[in-house]
């Protein structure tokens, strides 16, 4: 006997030749016409057939992607903002295994749905955390920020939503109370929490767009269109399945890159992905640390070994390497001169027991010169550490090492005299440890604050004359206590970073702090806030060659977890950099 089929309902029958009827649900979508081709089975038989199925009431399908809703998926997808909020359904209804465990779940072009019937309505269906798994995806750094008026900020996550981004995310939402509008909780089960500040990626369409990242959705700026389509949700989901999420820049970093680890040099190119080890000491000792010069073209490293400490010259390539210097005692913080002639650095460990030294080596070679000794046996100071050098070379700034204190205090090394000298501080208060150039000379320093924090703030110093004045009041300027790091660019269009805390830090103080870096234009009239982040403690490594942005490094958590990120100024994205170590050097 021949197979053959028949329609009953909507259900497809097929008739096997023992006479049995198996009954099969309608494919993907009710209505339309289905062809039957052969298998190689033993349920079909080799002809082709058509049937024309009826539709299906309890299911709404869609020929733009050829898959239907139905039951409880219909029902939260028609009553929460259906096409404009979830776009069309992209797959069937299908056990899958997410976060939580194995559950019936139906993808869409923006959102995942998923049953969960062990929760009461309306939290039996959970959309999944596609905004944040893109995220961590693409490594894309997270800086928190400050409040700002006409903002909704986000305390969970320090994040701000602000303008069209603002506009919509209260303008949508799921429903759960059937009055009018979207609560915040309506709005908050939707999209959840803000997880990144605005920043400008470049989308499938090749254009740069500004994006804002949110636990389950992606906002898009499109300001061509007329409200509410100025503001379109990502294609999340799709770009999850397809691979097709915003890629790093091609080009990320304005220059490569060299860091330290585990006792190899690497360098990192520009595309912030590709790294080549230049330099490996692994059999030969410890690398504990390096440095560029400031042209890129040489690098200058401290090699730890049985016998003592080297300190050694090569290229930008890792080669023609040439001990410089030795040393039974540590060689530390090295610190090339502006044109790459000269370095300095610290020979001895910080102790009251080991006498320490100061020296200067020219870079073509020759003997080492000492240039100050640590009087850490009858002074006040453990040691002297260079810090910089002044855009001329006359002066290195060194911060001098307090005993009993852990703190140290920026003193003056000048070249022609060869003498040390203390730096003014406003009002008998004292200046923070370390500070920088700004690109017409003159030193920017912090003022610690103490008692009435009158003379907080950024100082600039003059040290031919050796006076000083003010360029911010902390006061005015940001309302919380000072705790700064001073940066300028090598450009001078940006002079100085610093960052602020509204908890100033104790010893033995373990609260994570909350830091806010500035950027400040060099006329001190422009002052630009990047965000803000916790970290148990934070290092700024510098900023990039032409000023176009900063590496930003901060530790947090235990066990210790380490993050480094380039913060570009153009309002990009920020993204962390694999593997930096806290040792890092700009190169060409």
């Amino acid at each position: 006997m021949q197979h053959g089929w028949k329609r009953a309902s909507a259900m497809i029958v097929l008739v096997l030749a023992s006479g049995l009827a198996l009954m099969a649900a309608p494919l993907h979508a009710a209505g339309r016409t289905v062809r039957m081709g052969s298998t190689t089975g033993t349920l079909m038989q080799a002809e082709t057939n058509t049937l024309t199925l009826a539709p299906d009431p309890n299911q709404r399908c869609f020929p733009e992607t050829g898959f239907c809703i139905s039951g409880r998926i219909r029902e939260f997808w028609e009553q929460n903002g259906g096409l404009p909020v979830f776009g069309f359904p992209t797959s069937a209804q299908q056990p899958e295994r997410v976060e939580a465990g194995t559950y019936e779940a139906q993808h869409f072009q923006r959102h995942r749905m998923e049953l969960h019937p062990e929760n009461a309505r309306p939290y039996d269906v959970l959309l999944g955390r596609l905004g944040a798994e893109q995220v961590q995806q693409t490594r894309v750094a997270s800086l928190s920020e400050e409040p700002a008026a006409g903002c909704l900020l986000f305390k969970q996550t320090q994040h701000k939503v602000c303008g069209a981004f603002a506009q919509a995310w209260q303008r949508d939402g799921l429903e759960f109370d059937g009055q009018p509008g979207k609560s915040f909780d309506e709005s908050l089960a939707l999209f959840g929490l803000p997880v990144t500040a605005p920043m400008t990626v470049r989308l499938s369409d090749g254009k740069p767009h500004q994006v804002q990242y949110f636990e389950r959705a992606r906002f898009e700026f499109h300001p061509e269109n007329a409200v509410p389509y100025n503001v379109l949700f990502g294609l999340l989901d799709n770009e999850a399945r397809s691979g097709g999420a915003p890629a790093r820049p091609a080009v990320l970093l304005p220059a490569p890159l060299y860091f330290l680890y585990d006792s190899q040099i690497v360098r990192l190119e520009r595309d912030g992905l590709t790294q080549k080890i230049v330099v490996d000491e692994r059999s030969n000792g410890e690398i504990t640390t390096f440095s560029a010069s400031f042209d890129g073209s040489s690098l200058a490293y401290v090699l730890k070994t049985t016998s003592g400490y080297k300190l050694i010259r090569a290229d930008a390539a890792g080669a023609n390497r040439v001990e410089a210097f030795t040393s039974p005692n540590e060689i530390s913080t090295l610190r090339w001169s502006p044109s790459g002639t000269r370095m300095v650095f610290h020979v001895g460990e910080l102790n009251v027991d080991t006498q320490g030294n100061l020296f200067m080596i020219a870079t073509s070679g020759g003997q080492a010169r000492l240039l100050l000794p640590d009087n850490n046996k009858s002074g006040p100071h453990l040691a002297y550490l260079p810090v910089s050098w002044s855009p001329d070379e006359r002066h290195v700034l060194i911060n001098a090492v307090v005993k009993q204190s852990e703190g140290c205090v920026p003193m003056m090394f000048s070249m022609g005299t060869e003498e040390v000298r203390d730096l003014p501080a406003p009002n008998g208060e004292r200046l923070a440890c370390g500070g920088a150039w700004s690109p017409n000379g003159l030193l920017l320093v912090s003022v610690m604050p103490s008692g009435s924090f009158a003379s907080a703030g950024l100082w600039q110093a003059d040290v031919n004359t050796n006076q000083i004045a003010p360029f911010v009041a902390e006061q005015t300027a940001f309302g919380y206590n000072l705790f700064s790091f001073v940066q300028p660019t090598a450009s001078g269009a940006i002079s100085a970073f610093m960052a602020k805390t509204n908890v100033l830090p104790r010893l033995g103080d373990t609260r994570p702090i909350n830091y806010a870096p500035y950027v400040i234009q060099a006329d001190a009239t422009e002052r630009r806030q990047l965000g803000t982040v916790a970290f148990d403690l934070l290092d700024i490594l510098g900023w990039a060659p032409d000023g176009s942005g900063f590496l930003l490094r901060g530790v947090t958590g235990n066990p210790i977890v380490p993050k480094t990120v380039w913060v570009p100024l153009d309002g990009g994205a920020p993204y962390e950099i694999n593997n930096a170590s806290a040792a890092v050097s700009w190169g060409r």
